[in-house]
């Protein structure tokens, strides 16, 4: 209760599997425990985390309900000329930053798949 009463939205990171802990705030709350959590990150992961942000601020709202894109969407193609229309209008002056953001989800994609056939 004593959590509860905090009224921070951090608190939702105490558990986990709720869509209210969502990467940013695991994110934030990792770096408020542990002031030199970024430093101790290697590139990749830094890198994979700033991409993420840049996705995540294509939608302003969380993915709650079930109108978000699944890996079949982005198999077939159809999320990714989506997507790619979207980054073109954000990042109009940052291309490689559109890249960036299809090439993780791509990979993360195509990694989950070959997890699933082994």
């Amino acid at each position: 209760m004593a959590i509860l009463k905090t009224n921070d939205e951090l608190t939702n990171v105490l558990n986990f599997s709720t869509p209210l802990a969502t990467v940013a705030r695991l994110y934030e709350a990792a770096q408020r425990l542990f002031p030199d959590f970024s430093l101790n990150l290697g590139a990749r992961l830094q890198g994979e985390l700033t991409t993420y942000d840049q996705f995540r601020q294509l939608y302003k709202v969380p993915f709650f309900t079930y109108t978000f894109p699944t890996v079949i969407d982005w198999v077939d193609g159809s999320y990714q000329e989506e997507l790619n229309k979207k980054l073109k209008a954000v990042y109009k002056s940052q291309p490689e930053t559109g890249k960036q953001v299809s090439s993780l989800i791509g990979h993360a994609v195509t990694d989950k798949l070959k997890q699933l056939e082994e």
